[in-house]
């Protein structure tokens, strides 16, 4: 499973959880070449963000020392978790359901050998990306859609 969270935007405090994700993109990456040669096929699932189903958010997003977390609150992040909060609510649409993403994982585990792609980029509501936005090669939308 990748994440979008590596490539920035993302809530303050974070930064090691973001960091082991971006490390798990790169051994991801590194194992899809070493796999290759027996022609053992990889795929990285980019699911996107989840604000329910999962529990990271209403945790993470804040420091568990209170006079560390007054000092942020009243510094230059002032409001900034609840406004990228507010973003990733806005992006994914209210009864998104996680049970997706493992939808997406047994789409691309279906395809025929030679077919999948080497990343799939799901998310609960492609608003910013959509599926006419040209991706890399070897890349792919996905093809399913939540209801909201």
């Amino acid at each position: 499973m990748g994440s979008t969270s590596t490539r920035g935007g993302t809530p303050p405090y974070l930064a090691p959880y973001f960091a082991a994700k971006a490390g798990m993109d790169a051994l991801a990456v590194s194992y899809a070449g070493e796999l290759a040669r027996w022609n053992i096929e990889t795929s990285i699932i980019v699911p996107g963000a989840y604000t329910s189903g999962t529990n990271h958010f209403a945790h993470a997003g804040h420091p568990e020392d209170q006079a560390r977390l007054a000092e942020y609150e009243n510094g230059p992040t002032t409001g900034l978790d609840r406004e990228i909060m507010t973003g990733l609510q806005s992006v994914s649409p209210a009864g998104a359901d996680v049970i997706e993403v493992a939808k997406a994982v047994v789409q691309v585990v279906d395809l025929p050998f030679g077919t999948r792609p080497s990343a799939y980029i799901s998310t609960p509501r492609m608003t910013a990306l959509t599926s006419s936005t040209p991706l890399p090669t070897g890349f792919a939308w996905s093809s399913f859609t939540t209801s909201a």
